[in-house]
């Protein structure tokens, strides 16, 4: 099985590797990969796994947000006169350090060899120049005064690194250079509110995307958002904890995230199952889920499904449910061949039965003391259905 799963994530990447020159995945760089050692097979965390595989071709460097900038390199003084060795001496750059860059960490493999000891990189000199005061200068102001500075610089180091490789490379001292392979983590978590960008925000989002449409460049950016990491928060945040959103379903309120990442776990494991359907309504403009629909109740012997649904209070009467149930009745009528789509709401929830009625269902009739509602109450059940014949 390792053998099998190791070599299609491997043959996957690496088939996009000869593709594209920038990446935005889905998924967090700590989770754990299979991967072949000299003793079999092994786990490792997918950013190391993405670094051994591509090391010898590129300088891999990862990025970590989290991180202050590096401090400033003072640039070389040297004189040009040939007695002043003692000055020259004195004025040579120091041993790199790894609180210089901070931010940035270069794969081991690029500084130290199988026995510890240091590798002279063209590549870490080359990238001393983006920390060097002649660069900062040359920033504007204006692209960095209140706007994340230590962020967006680390952002702008980035995109320049990519832009300049290939001039950079001429110069002889950075001939041996490799192409940088730039791994970011969390790139979702550089903002504040998930989909909603701020105006510092959105400058270094914006620098991203620049460095994404570089054509002349050997350079890979490989950008990670863990989005299924931010869907328990927005979940519990937008309609799972709110007691109005669930008054007439069958479930109460969360009392905690932690209860929301239960209910998601098993939605996961629900798709093991061929049969198993259950998705987030989720709107383009703020880019995270505003309620859920799903198949609740499987009859196969007349190939019929239930469905239910929910969505966040403050999205009600604006057409994301009705728009979102369309689109589930299609799948499921032309690409799954369901005969028999039924939904059931509380009749004192008379605004379900409107999304319904739009959707194309016509009601059937009631069934009288038929369910029992999350205060607990028993309740009448209006039923509808729309068939495909």
């Amino acid at each position: 099985m390792a053998n099998t799963y190791d070599i299609k994530w491997k043959n996957d990447l690496k088939m996009y590797m000869n593709t594209f020159k920038s990446f935005i995945l889905e998924g967090n760089v700590n989770d754990l990969q299979p991967v072949e050692l000299n003793e079999g097979f092994g786990y490792v965390s997918l950013d190391e796994a993405i670094a051994e595989m591509y090391s010898k071709d590129y300088c891999v460097v990862f990025y970590d947000h989290t991180k202050q900038s590096g401090k400033p390199i003072e640039d070389s003084n040297a004189s040009d006169d040939d007695d002043d060795d003692e000055e020259k001496t004195q004025n040579k750059p120091e041993e790199i350090d790894d609180s210089w860059f901070n931010s940035f960490s270069f794969y081991k493999k690029t500084i130290f060899s199988q026995t510890g000891e240091r590798i002279p990189s063209p590549n870490i000199e080359l990238f001393k120049e983006y920390y060097k005061k002649a660069y900062l200068d040359k920033l504007e102001e204006s692209s960095t005064k209140d706007m994340q500075g230590g962020r967006i610089i680390d952002i702008r180091r980035i995109f320049d690194v990519m832009n300049d490789f290939y001039e950079k490379r001429k110069d002889e001292k950075y001939a041996e250079a490799k192409p940088f392979m730039f791994i970011l983590s969390g790139v979702s978590r550089f903002m504040t509110s998930p989909g909603c960008p701020d105006d510092k925000e959105n400058a270094i989002l914006m620098i991203l995307f620049n460095a994404t449409q570089i054509e002349n460049t050997s350079c890979k950016l490989m950008m990670f958002v863990d989005k299924i990491n931010d869907l328990p928060q927005n979940m519990f945040d937008n309609w799972a904890s709110n007691p109005n959103v669930t008054k007439f379903l069958t479930w109460g309120p969360h009392e905690n995230v932690e209860i929301t990442k239960l209910i998601i776990k098993d939605w996961l494991k629900g798709y093991e199952e061929d049969n198993y359907y259950q998705w987030a309504i989720e709107v383009k403009e703020i880019g995270e889920p505003i309620g859920s629909i799903s198949v609740v109740r499987i009859n196969e012997t007349v190939n019929e499904v239930e469905i239910g649904y929910c969505i966040g209070e403050k999205w009600w009467h604006q057409g994301y449910t009705s728009e979102a149930f369309k689109r589930v009745i299609e799948f499921l009528f032309d690409e799954v061949g369901v005969k028999r789509i039924c939904a059931k709401h509380d009749t004192d929830n008379p605004n379900s039965g409107r999304v319904m009625l739009k959707c194309g269902l016509e009601r059937e009739g009631t069934l009288r003391k038929a369910g029992r509602n999350s205060t607990n109450a028993v309740c009448d059940l209006a039923v509808y259905s729309i068939l495909n014949y």
